[in-house]
Formats: structure tokens, sequence, C-alpha cells
């Protein structure tokens, strides 16, 4: 779905037709982009997605969707963990007004083992995160690893507490964490900038080929 302003209210009611459906079983992609979901939608989502109501989802995806803040991450992370083992393969919760709290509770996500097919991970633009949020998803990281995870975006997801040696304890457990990973972005960066000189280094020096994009 796109461009659909519809209130939480009738979002509530389209995860709950489509949990009920015969679909449901088969359904491997969610996607709301620019729909403007609060953060009671989006606990409604966790509270199918806990209960295992899309039990072969791949691919979950909500951007621009500002509202939605630290409440509902923390449900959607908690879902996760509470729901069977995921195979979600694609997490992109872009511009969704996430913080430390929002990330703190992903992060358990990963440290508890829920991410392990994971290979692409979008959290972009969510400018409330701090060196904390920062410090315990590259802990999480280095505590369990992402062995799949191909492509990392954090692109304008800082704010100006956030320091380049945290971007870099970040990117440094990531490329060691995740064998797979090829495409790391973690701030507005160009070529030439000292922070993507700093992290292309580090893909070099693990063996690797790599791009640090600029979104």
């Amino acid at each position: 779905m796109e461009y659909c302003f519809a209130g939480d209210g009738t979002f509530q009611r389209v995860y709950a037709a489509l949990a009920g459906s015969a679909c449901s079983k088969r359904l491997q992609r969610l996607k709301f982009d620019d729909c403007k979901i609060e953060a009671e939608g989006a606990c409604a989502l966790a509270d199918h997605l806990g209960r295992d109501a899309f039990p072969t989802l791949k691919y979950l995806r909500i951007s621009n969707s500002p509202s939605i803040t630290d409440v509902g991450v923390v449900a959607l992370a908690d879902a996760l963990l509470k729901g069977p083992q995921t195979i979600i393969t694609n997490v992109y919760l872009i511009i969704v007004g996430m913080a430390d709290d929002g990330m703190t509770a992903l992060a358990s996500v990963v440290s508890q083992g829920r991410y392990e097919q994971l290979q692409h991970l979008n959290l972009s633009g969510n400018r409330g995160m701090t060196n904390q949020g920062i410090v315990a998803l590259a802990r999480a990281i280095e505590t369990r690893g992402l062995p799949l995870l191909k492509e990392l975006f954090l692109f304008k997801s800082f704010n100006d507490q956030v320091t380049l040696l945290w971007i870099s304890a970040i990117a440094h457990a990531v490329i060691k964490g995740c064998p797979d990973l090829t495409h790391i972005a973690l701030m507005c960066s160009r070529p030439g900038d000292d922070y993507h000189d700093m992290v292309l280094g580090m893909l070099e020096a693990a063996g690797r080929r790599g791009e640090v994009g600029v979104m």
C-alpha cells in the first residue's frame, strides 16, 4: 500500500482481514509506504506478528510514518521475540520516528538470534538515535552476528550527539559479524569524506569489496 492515509483504525481492520484470510499463511511481503501509520496501528500489526498470523512473511517495509515512534517500534520488536522463529529477510523501518528505545529493542531481537535470515536492514531517517542506540546494536551484532546480512542502511539516522567513534564502532562490529556485507550506509557522506574513507577502508581490510552508500 502507498499513500493510503486511512488512519490507524482502518489499518487495524486491514491487518485483521489479512490475518483471517486464506492468504495469511502464504503472505511474504507487507509494504506500507507513505501511509502515515501511527503508534496504535503499528502495535496492532505487532499483535498479529506476535501470534504468528503471517508465518511465511519475509519482507516488512514501513516508511514515512514518523508518528509510529519508539512505542510502535518496541511493539514490533517484542512481537518478533514472542512469536516463532522469524524467517524475515528484509526489514525496512524508514522515517518511523524511532529513537534509542526502539533501536535497543531491535538490538535485543538480534542478540537473541531472531534475525539470522536477515539480508537487508534499513533503519534510515530516524534522527532520534544517539550513541546509546548505536552501542546497543553494535554489541548485539558482536554478540550474535548477522551472518547473511548484505546491506545495512542507517542513512540520516543520527543526531549531533552521535560521534565518529561510535560510527566506527558499529561499522567494525557489522563488518566483523556480517561476512556477506557489501553495502553499508551509516550517515550522510560522500567519497573523500573521513567517514566514507574510513568505512571503505574497513571493508577492504576485511578482504571484501563493498560500497559505502550515499542515498
